[in-house]
């Protein structure tokens, strides 16, 4: 655990005192406490290092082009790829409001208008909510 530490001092009659008060907010750590977390640092460098370079290892460069535009495309693929479902979803939504519109269609026609009524506004919220999907919401 590191130990932080602020500077304090207490004047007697016939010295001044400096010392260091140990408080959570210090702005001072001691020196093998400092070296301790620099080394932990230079480690967790070394290792975010080896992550990328073995990242660009597997990115083919010669073939694909940069890491970076390749990593752009691949995110840009995602979004397509998440428009792509959106669109089915909302497509499987339309096609539940046109059946629903048909069926409003016949309950009518048999005279059941409150089960017509119920369907056909069932239609229109179904028709909304595909829009909503369509525009990712």
């Amino acid at each position: 655990m590191i130990k932080r530490y602020t500077p304090d001092c207490s004047i007697h009659m016939n010295h001044e005192m400096a010392f260091m008060r140990e408080l959570a907010g210090g702005e001072y750590v001691k020196y093998s406490d400092h070296q301790q977390l620099l080394d932990e640092l230079a480690v967790g460098n070394s290792m975010y290092r080896e992550a990328i370079r073995t990242a660009r290892r597997l990115i083919n460069v010669d073939e694909m082009g940069d890491a970076d535009v390749v990593l752009a495309k691949a995110e840009c693929s995602i979004s397509s790829n998440a428009a792509a479902v959106r669109e089915i979803e909302a497509q499987a939504v339309e096609k539940l409001a046109e059946r629903w519109r048909t069926a409003a269609k016949l309950a009518n026609d048999d005279g059941e208008f409150r089960a017509a009524y119920r369907l056909a506004f069932d239609a229109v919220r179904a028709s909304q909510f595909a829009t909503e999907l369509r525009e990712g919401k």
